[in-house]
């Protein structure tokens, strides 16, 4: 499992993105409680990435833990930089979300 998270990961991020410079710190924001599983998934992706990576840059890991996700995916969507520098783990409830009920999904700034 965490081998295809890790994988899922360095894929997202893309080639082109792994092969310019990656910021000095990456922000890894993760969209359920502290002590969720989501949690301590982010936090073991974290100790691993930041090896793995070019420049080792920093890696630290936010919780935003409001709304199941969805206050993340909308700071994702209209506020956070799009540069690579935050990244994001949320639960599949997101998706589920958007399928069944598309009216709370306003991303609008």
């Amino acid at each position: 499992m965490l081998r295809r998270l890790l994988l899922a990961l360095m894929v997202a991020w893309g080639s082109s993105a792994i092969a310019a410079e990656l910021p000095p710190k990456i922000v890894l924001k993760v969209g359920s409680a502290t002590t969720s599983s989501w949690d301590l998934i982010a936090r073991t992706v974290q100790t691993h990435m930041v090896k793995h990576l070019p420049g080792n840059p920093e890696i630290v890991v936010e919780t935003v833990d409001s709304g199941r996700g969805m206050q993340l995916a909308r700071q994702l969507a209209t506020t956070e930089p799009t540069d690579g520098s935050v990244a994001a783990f949320s639960s599949m409830s997101i998706i589920h979300g958007y399928v069944t009920d598309r009216s709370t999904f306003d991303f609008s700034v």
